[in-house]
């Protein structure tokens, strides 16, 4: 739609009853293209998903979140009584979670607000409050069953005024929020000469460089009125919204930093409780966030997961976030028991610890840390016009594209290298993988070089549990790899490496990597609740067996019950 339709619209709501017109704000912003393409909007139905799961309030969709609300009304046909939609809000209680945040002195901050919806929702389960004390003490007229256009808004922007408070990135953001709350006009207070509290301060450049001055900006209340001289502390009740997830690092070839969790420590700190919908991954120490930060967070007692979607499209139908999307809601008060491992699935937590108890060495032990092979010096030495073909960051790396990058130096066959010392590097070339042959001074031999090894690629699937993964093979001795694949183990026979190859693919070794594989690769640390095994003649597994045979021993082993293996069994797909 052109700006000039959207703003028409939005001006023929300003003249609407309050319900009526936040059905047709949701509806004009349900069509609406944020120009900035990396913004990430939540869609109406999922803020009050979010809000009613976690603080409660006001939703304005059914209890399946796929349409309007419902109620029961005598039946036509029969029955006794049957369900039609309406478009009065549905409450969901959620106890004394929902009395405190939405009491009539409580002040709510939305921390980024793109669109406006989250404080959309929000005020109007205030003003639902709000309405109930105006009616108590006479402050509007006698008939409360039909107030108004204007009378409702004087309510409504009394929430505005004095409950609601914004912050935003942009002053772009900030415009399309306030047309949101109040559209155009201007708020009707009965007194006084109070504004909206909505604020757009370069929110991502101070979270990330001037963190500790956002917080004591977003704590002061003369901050929020334009006066320094105010050192009145603000309290917030909660904390609600969907907070950046990233930051580009332009130039400089690393991708994108994530920030979400700065936003997390942010709302934290301003408020003693609150909840935001945000990336997953770190629930499963993947990603880049901070490991530290994961811990400290997945061992706090007084947060926990309300919601988790391993797939982001059932949430943001146009973004594909790996690792899934989680609503987290904190409280200082309460005391939730820490997350510590988590999971979607209730029989991986049963597993786990079962697995655990043994408390054998992780198979992580022998995995490979990646970029393990490299270019050497000699190289170059020997071929100074090839320095510059790799930039200087990544000039001895043995990267996916290096069949490419030195056609000259890397052979097909092996009997057409003219010289002693050959070293066969198993990669990608055209999209197809195979081995070619070069001067093994060219290459670094770390400890697996001379040994038997499982060569596996480092980044598979999506992360989803059950997923196969690509084609592992056996590396024989004098064979290394470039980046795109990581090796298991350093054998002294090609038995043991066939054997741990054959572990890899079992059901019960991929449904223990997916308590930690969150995104598409697999380094190391995702392997560290996989139970290493012994790979000889003298293990207690015969691994001469199928992979089918190998799991039931592995069951067996591990004393899993009846509903553990049925879980595996369906979950997890067949290799072989």
């Amino acid at each position: 739609a052109t700006a000039k339709a959207i703003v028409e619209r939005v001006q023929a709501a300003d003249r609407l009853p309050v319900v009526e017109r936040i059905n047709r704000i949701a509806d004009i912003l349900s069509d609406f293209c944020y120009p900035d393409k990396e913004t990430v909007l939540t869609p109406w139905r999922v803020v009050n998903m979010h809000m009613s799961d976690t603080l409660g309030g006001y939703t304005f969709f059914n209890e399946r979140f796929d349409g309007p609300c419902e109620r029961e009304v005598p039946a036509t046909n029969g029955q006794l009584f049957e369900w039609v939609t309406t478009d009065e809000p549905r409450f969901v209680d959620r106890g004394e979670v929902t009395r405190t945040v939405f009491a009539s002195d409580s002040k709510i901050l939305e921390i980024n607000s793109k669109t406006g919806l989250y404080p959309l929702y929000v005020a109007y389960s205030l003003y639902r409050q709000r309405k109930k004390d105006f009616e108590a003490t006479g402050g509007l007229i006698d008939d409360p069953d039909n107030y108004s256009v204007e009378e409702e808004q004087v309510i409504w922007d009394d929430i505005l005024a004095n409950n609601v408070y914004v912050i935003c990135n942009t002053p772009m953001a900030r415009r399309i929020t306030e047309c949101t709350l109040l559209g155009f006009r201007k708020l009707n207070m009965r007194e006084g000469n109070e504004r909206l509290n909505i604020k757009s301060v370069q929110l991502i450049r101070r979270a990330t460089e001037d963190r500790e001055a956002l917080i004591s900006d977003l704590l002061s209340e003369g901050f929020w009125r334009g006066n320094k001289r105010n050192k009145i502390i603000m309290k917030f009740g909660a904390v609600v919204g969907n907070p950046p997830y990233q930051v580009v690092n332009k130039g400089n070839g690393n991708g994108a930093d994530p920030i979400y969790h700065t936003f997390i420590d942010i709302a934290r700190a301003v408020s003693p409780r609150g909840t935001l919908i945000h990336p997953a991954r770190f629930l499963f120490n993947a990603g880049k966030t901070p490991k530290d930060w994961n811990q400290q967070f997945l061992n706090d007692p007084h947060v926990k997961v309300m919601d988790y979607w391993a797939s982001s499209m059932e949430v943001f139908p146009t973004v594909d976030v790996k690792g899934g999307i989680a609503v987290t809601y904190w409280d200082r008060n309460k005391d939730f028991g820490a997350i510590g491992f988590f999971s979607a699935y209730d029989e991986l937590h049963s597993i786990l610890r079962r697995v655990k108890s043994f408390k054998e060495t992780a198979f992580s032990s022998i995995v490979a840390p990646r970029e393990l092979y490299s270019i050497t010096e000699d190289l170059y030495k020997e071929h100074p016009e090839m320095e510059g073909r790799q930039s200087k960051g990544h000039r001895l790396s043995l990267g996916a594209n290096i069949f490419e990058v030195f056609p000259e130096l890397f052979e097909d066959d092996y009997e057409n290298i003219q010289f002693e010392g050959k070293a066969k590097i198993y990669g990608r070339y055209e999209n197809r993988r195979c081995y070619k042959w070069i001067k093994d001074t060219y290459i670094t031999h770390p400890d697996n070089y001379k040994c038997f090894k499982v060569v596996i690629p480092e980044a598979n699937g999506s992360g989803a549990i059950g997923e196969v993964l690509s084609t592992p093979i056996v590396g024989e001795p004098i064979v290394g790899y470039t980046d795109t694949f990581l090796g298991v183990g350093c054998f002294g026979t090609n038995e043991e490496a066939e054997a741990c190859m054959k572990y890899i693919k079992t059901k019960f070794a991929r449904t223990m990597l997916g308590t930690l594989k969150a995104t598409q690769h697999n380094p190391r640390d995702t392997w560290a609740n996989v139970p290493l095994q012994d790979f000889t003649s003298s293990s207690d597994i015969n691994w001469r067996a199928s992979v089918a045979d190998i799991d039931q021993q592995l069951y067996r082993k591990y004393g899993l019950s009846a509903d553990e293996i049925a879980f595996i069994e369906k979950m997890i797909k067949p290799m072989e």
